[in-house]
């Protein structure tokens, strides 16, 4: 959208995140930059690291889905909208209804932490933190919190 916003970060999703940032990075520097430390060229991402990676998982899925996974997980915890809304950075909660399909009332009562979904997830494929990006290949664009 061209609008900064803050989010939190789950772990251990910040911790993945803080393993590709550059030891010497500065608080406005890129999370993970491109070989010259600039924005990430989102087609080449795509081509070069994205879609190998899915190959190789065997699933097919955008990087938008993403998205969808967030607003899910926050779901899950038992976030209201208005919270799901403010975290996707979306401007009306209309927007936010797109979401809610993606869970039951049956399946929002259980309330998981969505540290605890990630870490199930990851146990069940038997990784106990997100896989080693090669060499050169980065993961996002996303900037340090702005404070």
């Amino acid at each position: 959208t061209g609008r900064l916003r803050r989010v939190e970060l789950v772990e251990p999703l910040a911790g993945d995140l803080e393993r590709f940032r550059p030891r010497a990075a500065l608080p406005d520097d890129l999370v993970a930059p491109n070989a010259v430390g600039r924005s990430l060229d989102l087609h080449v991402w795509r081509r070069r690291v994205w879609k190998p990676a899915c190959k190789r998982a065997g699933v097919a899925a955008r990087p938008y889905d993403g998205r969808h996974t967030f607003a899910s997980l926050l779901a899950n915890e038992g976030h209201l909208m208005g919270y799901v809304a403010l975290q996707l950075g979306h401007t009306t909660l209309q927007t936010t209804e797109r979401y809610q399909h993606l869970f039951g009332p049956d399946q929002l009562r259980h309330r998981t932490p969505m540290r605890d979904a990630i870490l199930a997830a990851r146990a069940e494929v038997g990784a106990s933190v997100a896989p080693p990006v090669p060499h050169g290949a980065s993961v996002t664009v996303l900037r340090s919190a702005v404070r």
